[in-house]
């Protein structure tokens, strides 16, 4: 009932405040998980959220163009957050979420590849 009196962008400010919120608690949980991993094995996104959002937020658009997603893909994760406080790291989280969807093949090798390109 109270949503229905906010105005769209309030209701979206909302929302995203509190999936942040459920990414910020997602992420404190995942950091207490001792990661050691194989180039080749398949990256999970518990391990992305606390190894890899943090460092590469800031860079997201071009890790995820690194990685194979397409511009369209990129400007779909950017529209979608457009109003979000969090939006580096929502938009990388999704992006890498949207990678693993995409690629069958994905690893810690092409991931760090495309870190260090």
């Amino acid at each position: 009932a109270i949503l229905r009196l906010l105005t769209f962008k309030q209701r979206n400010v909302l929302l995203y405040t509190l999936y942040s919120s459920i990414i910020s608690v997602m992420d404190r949980r995942a950091l207490m998980i001792p990661v050691r991993k194989n180039r080749d094995d398949k990256p999970d996104m518990r391990d992305l959220l606390s190894n890899v959002v943090r460092q590469q937020a800031a860079q997201w658009e071009r890790l995820g163009l690194e990685l194979g997603l397409r511009d369209y893909e990129i400007d779909n994760i950017s529209r979608n957050n457009e109003y979000n406080p969090n939006r580096s790291v929502t938009c990388c989280t999704e992006m890498l979420r949207e990678w693993l969807k995409i690629d069958t093949s994905a690893t810690w090798g092409k991931l760090d590849q495309a870190i260090k390109n």
